[in-house]
């Protein structure tokens, strides 16, 4: 006698333990799916926190980057003060909006992330700007 699932397999009738094969495959595909999720969110989490506080730029500019928990960025350098609107959307990306207020919002996406030696690069493209904690 052949085994019950490809029974059903030709008959298109599945039997009770090819539903509960099917069943356990989806739950065990949910699972590993919402584990990953949790884990992106981990680590964006991580990310933000990191970010937050002052920064300067390490080739001597005199830029700052002020990361607050609110999502605000406020940038200073000898030739100009902007406060911007910041979001990290995943891992390793963060989104500023640097638009005034009463603008229409203008989000750009950028790179990002923090070394092991503390440093905060911000990348577009090839670019990358290295940051060292104030």
């Amino acid at each position: 006698m052949k085994p019950s699932f490809v029974r059903a397999a030709r008959t298109r009738n599945p039997d009770a333990a090819t539903r509960w094969l099917r069943s356990l495959l989806l739950l065990l595909l949910g699972s590993s799916s919402l584990l990953l999720q949790g884990c992106h969110r981990d680590a964006e989490r991580r990310l933000k926190n990191a970010v937050l506080g002052s920064w300067e730029e390490v080739r001597g500019t005199k830029e700052t980057l002020q990361f607050n928990a609110d999502g605000t960025l406020v940038m200073e350098s000898p030739s100009q003060h902007r406060i911007c609107l910041y979001d990290i959307p995943d891992y390793a990306h963060i989104r500023f909006d640097c638009n005034p207020a009463g603008t229409p919002a203008s989000p750009q996406l950028y790179g990002i992330s923090v070394t092991a030696d503390d440093k905060l690069l911000i990348t577009e493209g090839q670019e990358v700007g290295t940051y060292r904690r104030k």
